[in-house]
């Protein structure tokens, strides 16, 4: 009777997959995963600088789980990786636990395991981890025969490479606002009757159809802010002002009450958590046609120096429009590139 053979990579990965998909998730919007920690950091008493350095946290965290997810997914360093997905199971599982069967849930609504994307309750959420817990036992015990450290020439570059695209997710998304954007208001959206969408003027007045009333004959661009401005920050939207006073945009600023009064633009008011929810930074820009978001970009890294007219503006929120695609196609790239390295590895090894 013939043994049927079962693949040693099997649970290796699966685990490595889902670790992918987490960390891809919170990664492609760290700063709602940063957000998340303080919530984490204020329940559990570690304000401060815990708190201070939660982007920090957040990326070490996203990095952490997409680059051990592809040492998994790729069979890199097998029992490291199989071992530490075990000890970060039970963590997980612990924290999970934590939530779900004590006063700390109350206080943090979701636990932030797959970002903005979907929400789950607590107890399910220990369930799913108790799961993953035994898929990665199960892992260390299809591994156990393998050496510990094997040699660096059987993987280094992989991993080096799967570091590197591990790293890049969440500083892109830091540094450029996500590329995609599971809140409500992603590029394409349109806030005319929008839910939850409200501005109000200097009187605390409504008006959030005259507002969006300004995008329809021309672009409306829109400096949203949750902190100060600053003089280099108003000379970086110089030519915003430009446009503006030459009649080709119309721009208005929008922040929290008692910020940024003393400006002579047109101003109003939105809650933080719609300015939060809008633009995952401080400071940054929107532009808006015909009620439509059109793009947007975080303040400090935007391509001040690329807008000169109204056509290059266009032509430039159009580029922003379609960055979900140009990033997927970058996504596969990066994936491509780390299997064929792990190729050329492997025939190196067997030569």
């Amino acid at each position: 009777m013939l043994r049927k053979k079962h693949n040693p990579h099997l649970l290796s990965t699966l685990l490595g997959i889902i670790f992918l998909i987490s960390g891809w998730l919170k990664g492609v919007d760290p700063y709602g995963t940063s957000l998340q920690m303080e919530e984490y950091f204020r329940v559990w008493g570690m304000d401060g600088a815990w708190s201070k350095y939660s982007m920090a946290w957040a990326i070490l965290l996203c990095t952490g789980e997409l680059f051990l997810g592809l040492l998994l997914v790729f069979g890199i360093f097998r029992k490291p990786a199989a071992w530490t997905a075990c000890l970060l199971m039970v963590l997980f599982t612990t924290v999970t636990g934590d939530l779900a069967f004590t006063a700390a849930g109350a206080a943090i609504q979701d636990c932030g395991c797959f970002g903005e994307a979907f929400k789950i309750s607590h107890e399910a959420t220990f369930f799913k981890n108790l799961l993953l817990l035994a898929l990665a036992i199960g892992n260390i015990l299809a591994v156990r025969q393998e050496r510990l450290l094997p040699e660096l020439r059987t993987g280094k570059w992989t991993a080096l490479a799967c570091l590197i695209f591990a790293t890049a997710i969440p500083v892109h998304s830091t540094l450029f606002l996500p590329p995609v954007d599971f809140l409500p208001y992603n590029r394409g959206t349109n806030l005319d009757g929008h839910p939850g969408f409200a501005v109000f003027n200097r009187q605390y007045e409504e008006v959030t159809d005259s507002l969006l009333n300004l995008s329809g004959s021309k672009p409306l661009a829109i400096i949203t802010a949750r902190e100060e401005l600053m003089a280099e920050d108003w000379k970086k939207l110089g030519a915003f002002s430009t446009l503006a006073k030459q009649g080709d945009i119309s721009l208005c600023l929008m922040s929290l009450p008692n910020l940024n009064e003393r400006n002579t633009m047109e101003t109003y008011y939105a809650d933080e958590v719609t300015l939060k929810s809008i633009l995952r930074s401080k400071k940054g820009i929107l532009i808006v046609e015909n009620n439509i978001i059109r793009a947007k970009w975080n303040l400090d890294t935007y391509p001040a120096k690329l807008i000169r007219h109204a056509t290059g503006l266009k032509q430039l929120a159009a580029w922003n429009s379609w960055i979900a695609y140009r990033y997927g196609f970058c996504l596969m790239a990066g994936l491509l590139l780390i299997g064929w390295i792990r190729k050329k590895e492997k025939q190196a090894v067997q030569a």
